[in-house]
């Protein structure tokens, strides 16, 4: 029982415990979401290809809605449980509302405000907007009014929704310098390996090819300032980030929900070709979604790893393991210690120190101004073992947990890992979609891995052989 007056901290307390223990219900309602915006995004893209198709609708809305379709990048990450295909969809359905009657652009002005709460770079899509609110209003006077009222509308929707959006707004600021113009943390990735995920792997270079064709032959009134705007978010494309096209989502958005002016611009100057470069367009997105599914669905391998653990390890056992879907309990006394890795005296020079390395930089007297700005991740990250290291009533076995390549500043490397595993005994968890694992541990006491051998591996040490409970049946859990 609690005082009343804190009892709604409890259940919060409590809801947050068994989502850090089990991430899978948040996960499929989450991917359900993004799944549902998804769908709705499809349809906006046929509906805003049909438009922008100009005498050639058919065509433009099959390109722009068989794009949003099939582009392996938003078949993945529909699938994922992030805010990127929310972001895009939303980005998608607000573009398609602006193109049009007056009276819609208040629904596009909403969608665009979710569709920048979800992910920042949805701002990207303004400039676009713009040119059809200035189109719809018919004259320059009557355009700017309209434009401020539309980025009143986002502006109230986006805070309404994502009030930390300002809060963090050094933060966001820092994510954006670092991620889009400094050197990323695994080293430069090749033109030629960005110019591949673009053209090869996603067939995005038709879609350049007509954002140029709007550009260069007759389209309707504002359309080649927006294909000059486009082709230069292309551009900007071409800078790596180490994570692939995932943070270039306004060029993405925006190459695909322009080809159908492109098109249009064709069928103006050659209406033959036009279904050609329909097929051109979907065939590499088809063909690679269709090989990347089954791959996913080959690699894909189920773990049982914390059953396990809970069955055959002794409670305060030291398990060794990164953050996943669903973790074992700590020990009050090792979530403590977890929690205080990024909260004692001079944890965040750590990050802002490491920072300044890739900017080639280093000083002495770092500033102490937002310096929790900086935490927000690697605090999030612990406060998953922090908040299981409550709730001590509960019968549940708890273990001495050490954490691993949950940060590459703050958490065990692989090689230190493997070398403290090797001196304190217990147990140790991999899971290769976590990063790399050590690969010098000997025997795994138990796996579940793919036919590539990827998964997840449980090892022991020599001393666990005669504590293990069950010995006789160490192929359950």
């Amino acid at each position: 029982t609690a005082p009343g007056v804190i009892k709604p901290f409890v259940a919060a307390n409590q809801a947050l415990f068994d989502l850090y223990r089990d991430w899978s219900t948040l996960r499929w309602i989450e991917v359900v979401a993004n799944d549902l915006v998804y769908l709705a995004a499809v349809a906006a893209a046929f509906g805003l290809g049909y438009k922008r198709g100009g005498s050639a609708p058919l065509a433009g809305a099959i390109l722009v809605g068989g794009m949003t379709a099939a582009l392996p990048l938003f078949v993945k990450l529909s699938g994922e449980a992030r805010p990127y295909i929310m972001a895009w969809g939303f980005g998608i359905i607000a573009l398609y509302f602006a193109v049009g009657p007056r009276r819609r652009l208040t629904a596009s002005a909403i969608a665009l405000g979710f569709a920048i709460g979800s992910r920042v770079d949805m701002l990207l899509l303004f400039p676009l907007v713009y040119v059809d609110v200035l189109r719809a209003e018919g004259n320059w006077r009557a355009g700017v009014r309209g434009a401020v009222h539309y980025t009143l509308i986002v502006a109230m929707t986006t805070l309404l929704i994502a009030p930390w959006l300002l809060t963090n707004l050094v933060g966001n600021l820092r994510s954006i310098a670092t991620i889009g113009l400094a050197r990323p943390k695994g080293g430069w990735v090749s033109l030629t390996s960005t110019v591949w995920d673009i053209v090869g792997r996603n067939g995005l270079g038709v879609c350049v090819v007509l954002a140029a064709a709007a550009l260069v032959y007759p389209t309707e009134k504002g359309s080649k300032l927006a294909a000059v705007y486009v082709l230069l978010l292309a551009c900007s494309a071409l800078k790596a980030t180490a994570w692939g096209l995932q943070h270039q989502g306004g060029p993405v958005v925006a190459l695909v929900t322009f080809s159908g002016v492109g098109l249009a611009a064709i069928h103006g100057r050659w209406p033959r070709v036009v279904w050609y470069f329909v097929l051109l367009s979907l065939l590499v997105p088809a063909v690679r979604t269709v090989r990347d599914i089954h791959e996913r669905r080959r690699e894909y391998v189920r773990n049982y790893a914390v059953a396990w653990i809970e069955r055959h390890v002794p409670a305060g056992t030291i398990v060794y393991t990164s953050t996943a879907m669903l973790n074992p309990l700590p020990t009050p006394q090792s979530a403590d210690a977890i929690w205080d890795e990024v909260n004692h005296t001079g944890a965040w020079t750590l990050k802002v120190t490491e920072a300044l390395k890739r900017f080639h930089g280093e000083s002495n007297d770092l500033p102490r101004a937002f310096s929790e700005e900086d935490m927000i991740m690697e605090k999030g990250i612990r406060r998953v073992w922090y908040i299981l290291g409550g709730r001590t009533d509960l019968p549940d076995p708890r273990y001495d947990i050490r954490t691993f390549s949950d940060s590459p500043i703050y958490s065990m490397n692989v090689s230190e890992v493997s070398a403290a595993f090797k001196a304190t005994g217990g147990v140790i968890i991999c899971y290769d979609a976590n990063g790399v694992m050590p690969t010098d541990l000997g025997t795994p006491s138990i796996e579940w891995v793919n036919g590539e051998g990827r998964g997840c591996r449980i090892y022991c040490s020599p001393d666990m052989s005669s504590r293990l409970k069950d010995p006789q049946d160490l192929g359950a859990w």
